[in-house]
């Protein structure tokens, strides 16, 4: 007897997200994947989330291997937030580390548009087996509207930045 295919275990999830084997993320885990699994079942056919979830597994190696796919894109699209927040106590920080090691949190903006990405690659690869709300959905998160970022060249001379060509360096991101 072969088992469900999702919700995916936490190894396989953690190996399809690269993430690393961590408590607070098995936990985080533990608690959103019946939140992932809501959406999945509201965006494909019954009979299609009937066999992925279904005790006795699934002989459909693609849709299997689709559906696996995609449960680890939405699940890492759902923890995004709470993997991305750092508080020291007293609040959210933005930056940990020192100088050459110093990592930056994601924007709220940058943490929306990744969100966004994932869910759209989730959504494309069990595509066949969406319903009509699914491919409504679908069809939205492919019209997201084009975003910009701040970009500069920095040449090995220059140690600083003018500030006001921040504000004339805007690219427009083609998506």
């Amino acid at each position: 007897m072969s088992l469900a295919v999702l919700p995916l275990a936490i190894a396989d999830f953690r190996s399809f997200t690269n993430l690393p084997d961590d408590t607070r993320i098995t936990d985080i885990y533990n608690k959103h994947t019946a939140r992932v699994l809501s959406f999945i079942k509201k965006c494909v056919t019954t009979e299609d989330y009937t066999a992925v979830t279904d005790a006795d597994g699934d002989d459909n190696t693609d849709r299997k291997n689709a559906f696996e796919y995609a449960f680890s894109r939405l699940g890492l699209s759902v923890m995004l937030p709470i993997l991305n927040t750092n508080t020291a106590g007293k609040g959210i920080i933005t930056e940990t580390g020192f100088d050459t090691g110093r990592t930056k949190l994601l924007s709220g903006a940058e943490l929306k548009h990744r969100q966004l990405d994932l869910n759209l690659e989730a959504l494309e690869t069990i595509e066949e087996y969406l319903n009509d709300d699914g491919l409504v959905l679908l069809a939205s998160y492919s019209e997201k509207p084009k975003s910009f970022f701040r970009a500069a060249v920095i040449t090995q001379t220059e140690t600083q930045l003018d500030e006001d060509l921040w504000d004339d360096i805007i690219l427009w991101r083609h998506s």
